[in-house]
C-alpha cells in the first residue's frame, strides 16, 4: 500500500457537528475557488434561486492541505474561528425506515462477469441507475451523484455529497421530476452515505462487479453529474493505475484524516462526479468515484482520480440499512445541541467554546450563552471541539444528555437537555 500526501478541496463550507448557525451570517469565503456564485456555473435544471451552488468532488493534489469536510465520528477539529452551519428547525422527528430489500452483491448481479462491452453499451446499461443529487446547504445548493441499489430507492453516495444538507433532491438518470430523499446514515471516516428516495418503486439498479480482484491496467468508465450541468451525464474512460491507495487530507480547520484502500484511476473526473459509479469493461460497478487531483481551473477535469471499492461502500451501506451504528457509522438523523463551537483559547483552559447559540435551541433553553465553554457531556470530559462531536455522534434526536459548561464569569453549570435533529455530518 502506498500513501499520497494530498489536497482535498471540500465542495462546500464545513459544518460543525453540534451546531445551529446564526441565521443571517453569510457563508465563509472559501479557498481555491471551489464555491462560486451561481453565474459562474453552467445552467442547472433544478436551480431554485439559491444564492450559491457547490459541486461535489474531493480534489487531491500535491502536499498542500485544503480541506475535507467529512470528519471522524462526526466531529470537527479545533479552529481559531467558528465554522458555519446550516439553519435547521429544531425537531425530534426520526429518520424514516428503509425497505427490506437486500443490497446487491457480486453473486446477485445478473451478469457480474461477461464479455467486454463498448463504452456506449456500458453507459446504456448503467446510466438508468445513476442519479443526480442536489442538496440545500447554508444559503445555496450542492450537486453530486448517486447509484440506485434497490428498486425501492436506496441510493449509495459519498458522505461529503450530503454533508450539512437540510434537504435532498434526487433526479433519476438525470431526467424527469426531482424526488425528495432522506439520509439514512453515513460514515464520515470512509466517506460513504446511504439515502432513501421517498415514495418510489420500480427503479433500475446497478449490477455489482468484483472489486476485490481488480488489476492495474483494467479498463474503466466513469459516469456522473459533472459540474451539475443539464443534459446527459458526463462519461469518461481510462484505466486503473494503482490499488489500495491512501490519501492524507485535512478539513478546513486543519484536522488530519485519511481515506484508504482506494482505487486510483486515470479517467477524467470533474466536480459533481462524487458518488458516481466506476464501471468495469463488462458493465458492472466496481467503485464509487470520490476524489481527483487538483487543477488550476476549478472546472477542469483531473487525470488522476480515486474511487472507493464498491465492496467497501456496500458493507457500510448494509450496516446502515440494518440500523447498526458504531463509533464511525451514524444511523438516522444527527443529534445536535444548537450551538456553533470553536476551540477554546489558552486562557479558558480545555473545552469547546460556544461562538453562537441558536434561539429556541436546546442549548438556549438550558441557558448556555455565547462565550461559554462546554466542558463535559455526561461523564465524558470535553477537551476540544473534536471531543464534543464524538460525544454526540452516537446520540439520536430526542435523547437527553447532561451538559456541563463554564460561563464567561468562570462559573460552572450543569443541565439536562433534549437533543434535536440537525443536518448530516
Amino acid at each position: 500500500m502506498t500513501e499520497e500526501s494530498a489536497v482535498i478541496v471540500s465542495d462546500r463550507p464545513t459544518f460543525e457537528p453540534p451546531s445551529f448557525p446564526p441565521p443571517t451570517t453569510p457563508p465563509l469565503p472559501p479557498p481555491g475557488g471551489w464555491y462560486s456564485p451561481l453565474p459562474s456555473l453552467p445552467p442547472k435544471r433544478r436551480r431554485t434561486g439559491a444564492a450559491l451552488v457547490a459541486l461535489a468532488l474531493l480534489v487531491v493534489a500535491g502536499a498542500t492541505v485544503v480541506g475535507l469536510e467529512s470528519r471522524h465520528s462526526g466531529s470537527s477539529s479545533s479552529s481559531a474561528s467558528p465554522t458555519k452551519a446550516t439553519t435547521v428547525t429544531p425537531s425530534t422527528t426520526a429518520t424514516k425506515p428503509t425497505s427490506g430489500e437486500t443490497l446487491p452483491t457480486v453473486a446477485s448481479s445478473p451478469a457480474a462477469a461477461g464479455p467486454a462491452l463498448g463504452t456506449d453499451a456500458i453507459v446504456s446499461r448503467v446510466d438508468p441507475a445513476v442519479v443526480d443529487i442536489t442538496t440545500t446547504i447554508d444559503g445555496g445548493q450542492a450537486a453530486g451523484t448517486g447509484m440506485v441499489l434497490t428498486s425501492s430507492g436506496l441510493v449509495l453516495t459519498n458522505n461529503h455529497v450530503i454533508d450539512g444538507a437540510t434537504t435532498v433532491g434526487v433526479q433519476i438518470a438525470g431526467t424527469g421530476p426531482v424526488h425528495t430523499a432522506h439520509v439514512l446514515g453515513y460514515d464520515p471516516t470512509a466517506d460513504v452515505a446511504l439515502l432513501q428516495i421517498d415514495n418510489i418503486s420500480g427503479l433500475k439498479t446497478i449490477s455489482v462487479g468484483d472489486s476485490t480482484s481488480l488489476t492495474v491496467g483494467d479498463s474503466v468508465v466513469t459516469i456522473g453529474n459533472a459540474l451539475g450541468s443539464s443534459g446527459p451525464h458526463a462519461v469518461s474512460t481510462g484505466t486503473i493505475d494503482a490499488l489500495d491507495q491512501t490519501i492524507t487530507v485535512n478539513d478546513l480547520t486543519g484536522s488530519a484524516q485519511s481515506l484508504s484502500g482506494l482505487i486510483q484511476l486515470n479517467a477524467p473526473l470533474q466536480p459533481g462526479d462524487s458518488g458516481g459509479p466506476l464501471v468495469n469493461s463488462t458493465g458492472n460497478v466496481i467503485g464509487m468515484d470520490t476524489a481527483a487531483s487538483a487543477s488550476r481551473r476549478r472546472t477542469a477535469a483531473s487525470r488522476v482520480g480515486y474511487a472507493i471499492p464498491i465492496a467497501t461502500a456496500l458493507d457500510i451501506g448494509r450496516q446502515i440499512q440494518a440500523g447498526k451504528g458504531s463509533a464511525t457509522v451514524h444511523v438516522g438523523d444527527r443529534a445536535i445541541l444548537g450551538i456553533q463551537v470553536t476551540a477554546s483559547d489558552a486562557s479558558s483552559g480545555q473545552g469547546a467554546a460556544v461562538a453562537e447559540v441558536s434561539p429556541g435551541s436546546p442549548a438556549a433553553g438550558a441557558g448556555i450563552q455565547r462565550g461559554a465553554t462546554i466542558t463535559a457531556i455526561g461523564a465524558t470530559t470535553i477537551g476540544s471541539v473534536d471531543d464534543l462531536g464524538k460525544a454526540l455522534f452516537t446520540k439520536a434526536p430526542g435523547d437527553k444528555v447532561q451538559v456541563t459548561w463554564t460561563d464567561t464569569a468562570g462559573t460552572s453549570h450543569t443541565a439536562t437537555v433534549q437533543l434535536v435533529a440537525g443536518p448530516p455530518a
